[in-house]
């Protein structure tokens, strides 16, 4: 059975990215902790180092190119930290691929935060 006052959430790369998006300027959040694998806080940066990553955003935002710099802020958790509620958050960096380990680091590092 879930525990709903004890949710941790998983994201890997974009996901990472939609975890920071999902808790955004919620204080009142059952979520209690935030694992990130190679989740993006800085899409411009991201952009720089993996151009995919821009055509993703094109094709995923409307009006991207149009009005980039502000959606660009609007994904970075790096311009809006202090909208984050304070909850465990565990990063990790990939550097190639993700091992089973990290998962399981993972997993357990949530059920850890109470």
């Amino acid at each position: 059975m879930a525990d709903a006052d004890r949710i941790g959430l998983l994201g890997i790369s974009r996901g990472g990215m939609m975890n920071y998006l999902t808790v955004k300027g919620d204080t009142s959040t059952n979520i209690r902790a935030l694992v990130n694998i190679g989740g993006i806080t800085d899409l411009s940066r991201t952009i720089e180092h993996h151009a995919e990553i821009g055509d993703v955003a094109n094709e995923l935002i409307p009006e991207f190119e149009a009005n980039r710099d502000m959606e660009i802020k609007k994904r970075s958790a790096i311009y809006w930290t202090h909208e984050l509620p304070k909850i465990y958050l565990f990063y990790f960096y990939i550097v190639k691929t993700i091992n089973m380990f990290t998962i399981v680091k993972s997993h357990n590092l949530l059920i850890a935060c109470n």
